[in-house]
Protein backbone atom coordinates (compact mmCIF):
# COMPACT_ATOMS: atom_id res chain seq x y z
CA UNK A 1 0.00 0.00 0.00
CA UNK A 2 1.61 3.05 -1.11
CA UNK A 3 1.52 6.36 0.66
CA UNK A 4 -1.49 8.17 -1.09
CA UNK A 5 -3.32 5.07 -0.68
CA UNK A 6 -2.65 4.36 2.75
CA UNK A 7 -4.14 8.30 3.45
CA UNK A 8 -7.06 7.12 1.55
CA UNK A 9 -7.77 4.36 3.81
CA UNK A 10 -7.20 6.27 6.85
CA UNK A 11 -10.03 8.37 5.66
CA UNK A 12 -12.23 5.43 4.80
CA UNK A 13 -11.35 4.23 8.35
CA UNK A 14 -12.18 7.72 9.98
CA UNK A 15 -15.40 7.85 8.62
CA UNK A 16 -16.67 4.09 9.44
CA UNK A 17 -15.60 4.82 13.51
CA UNK A 18 -17.63 7.63 13.35
CA UNK A 19 -20.22 6.63 11.50
CA UNK A 20 -23.67 6.21 13.38
CA UNK A 21 -27.12 5.07 11.82
CA UNK A 22 -29.36 7.88 14.20
CA UNK A 23 -26.53 10.58 13.86
CA UNK A 24 -27.07 11.76 9.90
CA UNK A 25 -24.32 14.58 10.49
CA UNK A 26 -22.12 11.42 10.64
CA UNK A 27 -23.53 10.32 7.41
CA UNK A 28 -21.46 12.77 5.25
CA UNK A 29 -23.89 12.99 2.62
CA UNK A 30 -23.79 9.11 2.27
CA UNK A 31 -26.99 7.00 2.13
CA UNK A 32 -25.96 3.58 3.20
CA UNK A 33 -29.33 1.95 2.80
CA UNK A 34 -29.14 2.80 -0.98
CA UNK A 35 -25.57 3.39 -1.67
CA UNK A 36 -23.32 0.19 -2.48
CA UNK A 37 -20.17 -1.18 -1.02
CA UNK A 38 -18.40 -0.57 -4.55
CA UNK A 39 -20.02 2.82 -3.91
CA UNK A 40 -18.39 3.81 -1.00
CA UNK A 41 -15.36 2.07 -1.71
CA UNK A 42 -14.77 4.49 -5.27
CA UNK A 43 -16.17 7.06 -2.78
CA UNK A 44 -12.98 6.79 -1.30
CA UNK A 45 -10.82 6.40 -4.07
CA UNK A 46 -9.88 2.41 -2.68
CA UNK A 47 -7.78 0.69 -5.14
CA UNK A 48 -9.29 -3.13 -5.95
CA UNK A 49 -6.02 -4.43 -3.80
CA UNK A 50 -7.46 -2.25 -0.48
CA UNK A 51 -11.20 -3.33 -1.16
CA UNK A 52 -10.25 -6.72 -0.95
CA UNK A 53 -8.64 -6.59 2.28
CA UNK A 54 -11.18 -4.31 3.75
CA UNK A 55 -13.93 -7.02 2.65
CA UNK A 56 -12.60 -10.03 3.25
CA UNK A 57 -9.73 -9.70 5.86
CA UNK A 58 -11.70 -7.69 8.06
CA UNK A 59 -15.45 -7.68 7.26
CA UNK A 60 -14.86 -11.38 6.77
CA UNK A 61 -16.98 -11.38 3.49
CA UNK A 62 -16.65 -15.17 2.10
CA UNK A 63 -17.12 -13.20 -1.45
CA UNK A 64 -17.82 -10.15 -3.85
CA UNK A 65 -21.18 -10.25 -3.29
CA UNK A 66 -20.65 -7.61 -0.42
CA UNK A 67 -20.16 -5.24 -3.13
CA UNK A 68 -23.30 -4.98 -4.70
CA UNK A 69 -25.46 -4.97 -1.33
CA UNK A 70 -25.96 -1.89 0.84
CA UNK A 71 -22.46 -0.25 2.46
CA UNK A 72 -24.35 -0.37 5.34
CA UNK A 73 -23.62 -4.05 6.19
CA UNK A 74 -19.75 -3.22 4.92
CA UNK A 75 -19.68 -0.28 7.95
CA UNK A 76 -21.78 -2.53 10.43
CA UNK A 77 -19.19 -5.45 9.72
CA UNK A 78 -16.21 -2.88 9.75
CA UNK A 79 -16.85 -1.07 13.17
CA UNK A 80 -17.98 -4.97 14.74
CA UNK A 81 -14.02 -5.81 13.82
CA UNK A 82 -13.02 -2.44 15.42
CA UNK A 83 -14.81 -3.20 18.75
CA UNK A 84 -13.44 -6.67 18.56
CA UNK A 85 -9.65 -5.14 18.08
CA UNK A 86 -10.32 -2.90 20.68
CA UNK A 87 -11.39 -5.76 22.82
CA UNK A 88 -8.86 -8.31 22.51
CA UNK A 89 -5.65 -5.97 21.88
CA UNK A 90 -3.24 -6.84 19.02
CA UNK A 91 -5.93 -9.59 16.91
CA UNK A 92 -9.97 -8.91 17.01
CA UNK A 93 -10.05 -13.06 16.97
CA UNK A 94 -10.12 -15.03 19.85
CA UNK A 95 -8.36 -18.15 18.57
CA UNK A 96 -5.12 -16.71 17.97
CA UNK A 97 -4.89 -15.58 21.50
CA UNK A 98 -6.32 -19.19 23.12
CA UNK A 99 -5.32 -21.66 20.56
CA UNK A 100 -7.72 -23.41 18.57
CA UNK A 101 -9.14 -25.34 21.73
CA UNK A 102 -10.66 -22.14 22.86
CA UNK A 103 -13.19 -22.40 20.13
CA UNK A 104 -15.03 -25.65 21.46
CA UNK A 105 -14.63 -24.59 24.68
CA UNK A 106 -16.47 -21.76 24.41
CA UNK A 107 -19.21 -23.46 22.40
CA UNK A 108 -19.40 -25.46 25.67
CA UNK A 109 -20.17 -22.55 27.90
CA UNK A 110 -22.56 -20.81 25.61
CA UNK A 111 -24.17 -24.76 25.38
CA UNK A 112 -24.43 -25.05 29.34
CA UNK A 113 -26.08 -21.29 29.64
CA UNK A 114 -28.37 -21.69 27.17
CA UNK A 115 -29.82 -25.10 28.03
CA UNK A 116 -28.21 -27.23 25.60
CA UNK A 117 -26.58 -30.51 25.77
CA UNK A 118 -23.42 -31.90 24.39
CA UNK A 119 -21.69 -35.40 23.53
CA UNK A 120 -18.33 -36.30 23.12
CA UNK A 121 -16.44 -39.01 21.65
CA UNK A 122 -19.89 -40.18 20.46
CA UNK A 123 -21.02 -40.49 16.91
CA UNK A 124 -24.62 -39.27 15.62
CA UNK A 125 -26.79 -41.58 13.44
CA UNK A 126 -29.76 -39.83 13.69
CA UNK A 127 -31.91 -36.84 14.84
CA UNK A 128 -35.14 -37.89 16.39
CA UNK A 129 -38.43 -35.58 15.39
CA UNK A 130 -41.48 -35.74 16.67
CA UNK A 131 -45.06 -35.81 14.46
CA UNK A 132 -44.52 -31.60 14.05
CA UNK A 133 -40.97 -31.67 12.56
CA UNK A 134 -39.64 -30.86 15.99
CA UNK A 135 -36.40 -32.50 17.14
CA UNK A 136 -36.88 -34.33 20.51
CA UNK A 137 -33.71 -36.52 21.23
CA UNK A 138 -30.29 -37.85 18.87
CA UNK A 139 -29.63 -41.13 18.68
CA UNK A 140 -25.84 -42.30 18.87
CA UNK A 141 -25.61 -46.12 18.47
CA UNK A 142 -27.68 -48.16 21.03
CA UNK A 143 -28.06 -44.73 23.45
CA UNK A 144 -29.91 -41.92 22.58
CA UNK A 145 -30.61 -38.65 24.26
CA UNK A 146 -33.76 -37.26 25.10
CA UNK A 147 -32.32 -33.71 26.70
CA UNK A 148 -33.44 -30.54 24.83
CA UNK A 149 -31.44 -30.38 21.39
CA UNK A 150 -30.87 -27.56 19.84
CA UNK A 151 -28.70 -26.91 16.04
Amino acid sequence: MGMFEKRRFRNFLIYMNDYEASDPSTHKGYNLKTMTSRELYTAYGLDPYTQEFIGHTMALFTDEGYLGRPALELIEALQLYSISLQSYGSSPYIYPLYGLGGLPESFSRMAAIHGGTFMLNRSVDEILYDEDGVAWGIRGGDEVQTEAASA
